[in-house]
């Protein structure tokens, strides 16, 4: 296994890397539209992901979970 680069623990999922972010602090921003959102996660500097999903707050919860 590689050296650790950061606070988060990498742990292995059936030959995927999987990071866990337990405990750690994301930040969220949200482009909102009508119909649909756009959301950036963040931690560290580093962007983790940028998705657009439907336009709805319980999409949204079960995204970020």
């Amino acid at each position: 296994m590689k050296e650790q680069t950061s606070a988060t623990t990498e742990t292995w999922d059936k030959g995927k890397t999987r990071i866990d972010f337990s405990g750690k602090t994301i930040y969220v921003g949200l482009d909102l539209h009508k119909k649909d959102w756009q959301v950036g996660q963040f931690h560290a500097g580093l962007v983790l992901g940028n998705h657009r999903i439907n336009g709805n707050g319980v999409e949204l919860i079960d995204f970020l979970k």
